[in-house]
């Protein structure tokens, strides 16, 4: 650009000759597609360009000022796109059958996704440079085509965990089916329906996901069942537990009166015990009338009065 400046403005200005014309005409043209990516106050999310050479896409990305050649006809352009972050939740399309206990568990996958520039590690296994990574973005059509793609296969890959878990393992292991989906996913491996009946694996999204969470819990019914049977569960133990408990106070209490040389029954001795509970309680109040009228003031606090 600078060569064809200078040559055609010195034949041009400085010596007179019209041939200095065309090389510098091609300077200028040049120069005016100096340009790059850039963030406006309107738009300030960071861009970038995926060049093209003769309306191909290539693996070239631009972050700051290049020179694109796009007269008289798209020689060098370019396809921008913008780097933004997207928080995506993607309800299950149906409970999802847990084949060990076989019971159901709903919920979501929580996503935060973005445009996929950087070069993969070195080392990592299907390696692709940032710009392939762009070039499979704009391939499922950006953000919009993620989300359409996502939101078919999610439910599917979710419920190949609950094929071989139980509904209890699919709540409490979250992390673990989070971590493997997203390896998949990042390494294309997720299937799509082929329309021969066949599974076929996606070519990759283009896209980093900052969050990905999968959040399971069991359907009403199984939930509600549960805590009935805890409940159940802690009114058995109780009553356990107080069965056991007033065994034994009715063997102290049966040696307390043997030692006196007294004789009670179990009967008498239970009953004894339980109007002692009652009246501790406050349940009612008794009154032994040894001649003469009582008159009592009985508050009934729950029971029969």
């Amino acid at each position: 650009m600078l060569t064809l400046m200078v040559t055609g403005g010195i034949n041009l200005f400085h010596r007179g000759e019209l041939k200095g014309l065309v090389p510098f005409t091609l300077g200028v043209l040049m120069l005016t597609g100096l340009k790059g990516p850039k963030s406006t106050s309107e738009s300030p999310t960071r861009k970038i360009w995926l060049l093209t050479f003769l309306g191909k896409q290539t693996r070239t990305i631009v972050t700051s000022l290049t020179l694109v050649l796009n007269w008289p006809f798209p020689i060098v352009g370019y396809i921008e796109v913008e780097l933004k972050q997207v928080d995506q939740d993607f309800p299950l399309k149906k409970p999802i059958y847990c084949q060990e206990d076989g019971a159901y568990v709903d919920g979501l996958v929580s996503i935060s996704m973005i445009p996929d520039d950087k070069d993969d590690p070195d080392g990592m296994p299907h390696w692709k440079s940032g710009g392939e990574k762009i070039q499979d973005f704009l391939n499922i059509d950006g953000i919009a085509g993620a989300k359409t793609q996502l939101d078919d296969i999610l439910t599917a890959w979710v419920q190949k965990f609950g094929n071989k878990h139980s509904s209890v393992w699919m709540e409490t292991q979250s992390m673990e089916i989070s971590g493997e989906l997203l390896r998949r996913i990042m390494e294309g491996k997720v299937a799509t329906g082929h329309p021969h009946g066949d599974i076929d694996d996606t070519t990759g999204f283009g896209l980093r996901f900052p969050k990905f969470q999968v959040i399971l819990r069991p359907v009403e019914a199984v939930m509600n069942a549960r805590n009935d049977y805890l409940v159940e569960e802690a009114q058995r133990r109780a009553e356990l537990m107080d069965t056991e408990t007033m065994n034994r106070r009715i063997a102290a209490r049966a040696e307390v009166y043997e030692s006196r040389g007294e004789t009670r029954t179990m009967k008498e001795i239970r009953d004894e015990l339980f109007d002692e509970n009652t009246l501790k309680a406050g349940k009612y109040q008794k009154t032994v009338n040894q001649g003469g009228l009582n008159v009592s003031d009985v508050t009934n606090r729950g029971g029969t009065t």
